[in-house]
């Protein structure tokens, strides 16, 4: 649809409606209400990844992708940062405005959301030959330069949807994806259990784990941007995503051994930084062989497998925890 209807008016319908149905999840009223309202949220909001990495090729060439897509996953990383805190704030504002606290939280989620879309439908261009602000030369320019881009890699040979499913490389990136994305959730959902295990239980102990919980987040925001960037520098992809992962692999291992609550930080904050920075040179590989409809349909088959893989590690690590009392089967 992003292909078709244009960047613009696609990633505002996605953001409002986004929005819409997270500020309506304040009405939720019982375990029903919440799987429907859920559910269409994970509808109206599951081509925005996806829509900007294709975004992202339409001003980018290869050899600059790595860096502008290690930019554009900082945010996700810094939420991580900034989400916690903003939360824990909103959730004591219980009886404020008749409201109670978890209401707050989808109501400061929603309306935001939907004033940036927007917005996003007076800021953003379709691409740079839409661009108001470029010279007509620097538009040429550009344009040429993403052209060559695409013979250079093949992807001007491989744009229809079917091509996507027909390259064997895709397939390999789908199993690649699927496990970082285990990975990732297991830090966004687990990780800070997992440090809440070597505490005691407190209310202090419980600010400090919220504070420590940060640690990782930050610096997988400072480390995706370098990766990226010396995979630009580079012209280098396999390796930098196999060294991120190998990193990742390590501070899982590290952290399912650990005793100690600075241990645990420091294993987890390796598993944070090699799963986070190899998305730059990651999705710069998805996209190079690939244009079109062919790189939407990519990306888009590479987010569900990962969707997948989202759902099942959570998953079977709270199961192996409740069998073993203990994290160190959901790290290994």
């Amino acid at each position: 649809m992003l292909t078709r209807v244009g960047a613009r008016i696609w990633i505002a319908r996605i953001m409002i409606s986004w929005g819409v149905i997270s500020t309506c999840m304040m009405f939720m009223h019982s375990k029903e209400s919440f799987y429907v309202l859920r559910f269409l949220l994970g509808v109206s909001e599951a081509g925005f990844f996806p829509g900007m990495i294709i975004y992202l090729t339409y001003w980018f060439p290869t050899q600059e992708r790595a860096r502008a897509v290690a930019k554009f996953m900082t945010a996700t990383s810094l939420a991580g940062v900034v989400g916690g805190p903003l939360s824990s704030y909103l959730l004591k504002l219980d009886g404020v405005g008749g409201l109670a606290g978890w209401q707050w939280l989808f109501v400061s989620e929603g309306v935001p959301t939907v004033l940036l879309g927007i917005s996003v439908l007076f800021v953003l261009k379709d691409g740079p030959a839409k661009a108001g602000w470029l010279r007509a030369e620097e538009r040429v320019w550009l344009e040429g330069e993403l052209q060559r881009d695409k013979e250079r890699f093949g992807a001007s040979t491989h744009h229809r949807l079917l091509d996507a499913f027909r390259l064997p490389a895709l397939w390999v990136l789908a199993g690649v994806y699927f496990v970082s994305q285990v990975g990732v959730y297991i830090v966004n959902l687990w990780m800070p259990l997992i440090l809440q295990s070597f505490s005691h239980g407190g209310e202090r102990d419980a600010i400090l784990i919220a504070r420590y919980a940060t640690l990782p987040y930050l610096a997988a925001a400072v480390m995706t941007v370098v990766v990226g960037w010396s995979s630009d520098r580079r012209n280098e992809r396999r390796w930098h995503i196999a060294g991120c992962l190998t990193l990742s692999a390590v501070g899982f291992a590290w952290a399912a051994w650990a005793h100690a609550l600075v241990v645990a930080l420091c294993a987890m904050t390796l598993a944070a930084i090699g799963l986070w920075s190899m998305m730059g040179p990651f999705w710069t590989l998805a996209t190079s062989m690939l244009s079109g409809t062919a790189a939407a349909g990519a990306v888009a088959i590479l987010q569900m497998v990962g969707g997948v893989g989202g759902f099942a590690g959570p998953y079977m690590t709270g199961r192996l925890r409740d069998a073993t009392q203990s994290f160190t089967g959901g790290c290994i």
